[in-house]
């Protein structure tokens, strides 16, 4: 039987172990470029789900949007049109890789484009027309819909025009009050020049000496200021 000598055995073993490190290395490349390929395909699928929602929906954004007032307000703000649609990018991977989830949240999507005829016909009873609305699908799988709104010019105009053919009438109101009082207020001093003139007269037939009707002037002083007042009270409508 022939023994290797200590040269041959160092080179067999030198041989085995470049074996084992390319074979690592195979494995390591081969491990780096299946999950690089994963990770491209996911990203393809998502992108692929995404587009459909898109030509189904029209408008996707993909956002992560909190569920409370102060998120949805700013949401509302920062959109406009009726097709909106938000999911957050967590959802967004479910959907596209389970299709139970994308049933679920596609129902509830499908849900608000149904339901907007009934949206608007409400608004315009209230007269009030769209100017934003929408779904969305918060990180934590909720759903909500939204709607923002504002009077219709329509109303606008009518309102406007209520308001000032109320003022026209206030004013005309006011001008006639304030006509008939003075009108009242001319009649009543007449009046009471008249009675001052008569007594003047029957106190010069009689020879006594003429004394300024005192009441005269207490009379036509409480007339000033009963006008003032009505006047006053007048301008309060």
């Amino acid at each position: 039987m022939l023994t290797p000598n200590a040269t041959h055995t160092e080179s067999a073993r030198q041989f085995i172990a470049r074996g084992k490190n390319a074979i690592q290395n195979v494995e390591s490349d081969f491990g780096a470029d299946l999950s690089a390929a994963l990770a491209e395909s996911d990203e393809s699928r998502v992108e692929s789900y995404r587009q459909s929602l898109v030509e189904r929906f029209g408008n996707v954004i993909i956002q992560s949007v909190g569920n409370d007032q102060s998120s949805m307000d700013e949401l509302g703000m920062g959109t406009i049109g009726s097709g909106n649609v938000v999911i957050a990018p967590n959802i967004l991977e479910e959907m596209a890789s389970n299709p139970q989830k994308a049933e679920y949240y596609e129902k509830a999507i499908a849900h608000h484009f149904d339901h907007l005829p009934i949206l608007r016909a409400e608004m315009a009873a209230m007269n009030h027309r769209i100017t934003s609305c929408g779904v969305v699908i918060h990180p934590n799988g909720e759903v909500t819909y939204y709607v923002s709104g504002e009077e219709t010019p329509e109303y606008k105009a009518k309102v406007a025009a209520e308001n000032k053919a109320k003022q026209e009438r206030k004013a005309k109101q006011q001008q006639e009050s304030e006509e008939a009082a003075q009108e009242m207020f001319a009649k009543q001093m007449q009046m009471l020049e008249m009675g001052y003139q008569q007594k003047a007269k029957e106190l010069a037939s009689e020879g006594a000496i003429f004394v300024p009707f005192v009441g005269f002037a207490m009379q036509v002083d409480s007339l000033i200021a009963a006008y003032q007042a009505q006047a006053q009270n007048l301008s309060l409508y």
